[in-house]
């Protein structure tokens, strides 16, 4: 339970993370339509495309069931 646990603690925090980096870019480019991205942003970019591509072929691969802690009784 323990390795679950911090697998999912990780899972929530690298997606808060992919979630504050997409607002910001979003919050940036409204604000400039024309605006460049940094090396740093970008390679934060593809960061964020690898963990959705991750999530999105675990789950494919049904190795990870993503619902389950959401709903898991404390």
């Amino acid at each position: 339970m323990g390795d679950e646990s911090s697998a999912w603690d990780l899972l929530q925090y690298s997606l808060f993370r992919v979630d504050k980096f997409s607002s910001a870019m979003t919050h940036k480019f409204l604000q400039n339509p024309s605006y460049f991205i940094s090396s740093e942003e970008k390679e934060k970019m593809d960061s964020v495309i690898t963990v959705n591509r991750t999530i999105d072929e675990e789950k494919d691969n049904e190795l990870v069931d993503l619902y389950v802690p959401i709903f898991r009784k404390i």
